[in-house]
């Protein structure tokens, strides 16, 4: 079985290009850290993204945002212009559920802070408009209560 699931930061800014058909593709590095103090260590796993998973990516991440990577480790191998043969190995997403977005809406990717605070004040309108229907409650909730 090829699974892999990671979590971790992007280490820099996303790479989206488009195949000749149309097809969306990220590309990134992922930061991972294991272990603690003396023994703490960081990996650095490439990630590959397709399609609008990709383009989300891109839209709503940025270097330094926290992600979840759901998907299957792959090699493949290409010849540099010099001549070299070179493979790498890296994490291909899953079509379907393959990335997750960690960071809270405040720290976000591709949200500025006034866009957040705009969205936080219109939440806040729509809640202090609404009548609280417990307000007139005559159950005092913690008699009722079996513990």
């Amino acid at each position: 079985m090829n699974t892999v699931n990671l979590i971790g930061r992007l280490v820099r800014d996303n790479e989206l290009k488009y195949t000749k058909s149309g097809k969306a593709v990220a590309t990134n590095t992922i930061a991972l850290d294991d272990g603690w103090g003396d023994n703490k260590r960081s990996y650095f796993i490439p990630i590959v993204v397709w399609e609008k998973q990709a383009e989300s990516l891109a839209n709503y991440t940025r270097k330094g945002s926290k992600i979840a990577v759901n998907g299957k480790l792959t090699s493949r191998s290409y010849e540099t212009n010099d001549g070299q043969k070179r493979t790498v190995v890296e994490v291909v997403a899953n079509q379907y559920g393959g990335i997750e977005f960690l960071d809270s809406k405040n720290n976000g990717g591709g949200v500025s802070n006034n866009q957040t605070s705009n969205n936080a004040n219109t939440q806040q309108n729509r809640n202090s408009a609404q009548p609280d229907p417990f307000s007139n409650s005559s159950i005092d909730i913690d008699d009722s209560l079996p513990f």
